[in-house]
């Protein structure tokens, strides 16, 4: 079955290259049914991949619960629903609390080692 080349052009004004869809003018890419869904999907696609929600998926839950709270607060601050001042309440507190997380892992990172080095030494 012969291939119908794409009835649209490319952003330099060449004629696109991509295959027509069957029955269709235009490829998937220019056809009007497809093509708000598609750059919808790629703008999706990017998000997902920041580097802001990679390191958000990386954190406890409980700091996604704090980053939430800090990032909502910036927004308010930059919108003027929320005073700088209250905001930087926030800022300290988080701080506060990532710094007792943070004890908390090398507490357990230190008690795993010491149970380690007696499990190896028999004492």
């Amino acid at each position: 079955m012969l291939q119908v080349p794409c009835s649209d052009t490319n952003r330099d004004g060449g004629p696109c290259s991509a295959p027509a869809l069957p029955g269709k003018a235009f490829c998937v890419f220019h056809d009007p049914e497809t093509r708000d869904r598609m750059a919808a999907g790629r703008s999706q696609g990017g998000k997902a991949k920041s580097n802001v929600n990679r390191a958000r998926k990386r954190l406890p839950s409980d700091l996604q619960d704090v980053a939430g709270v800090i990032l909502k607060a910036i927004h308010d601050v930059e919108a003027g629903t929320l005073e700088t001042p209250k905001a930087t309440a926030l800022a300290t507190l988080a701080r506060a609390y990532v710094a007792l997380y943070d004890a908390g892992l090398v507490d357990q990172r230190i008690k795993d080692l010491e149970a380690l080095i007696a499990e190896r030494t028999g004492t």
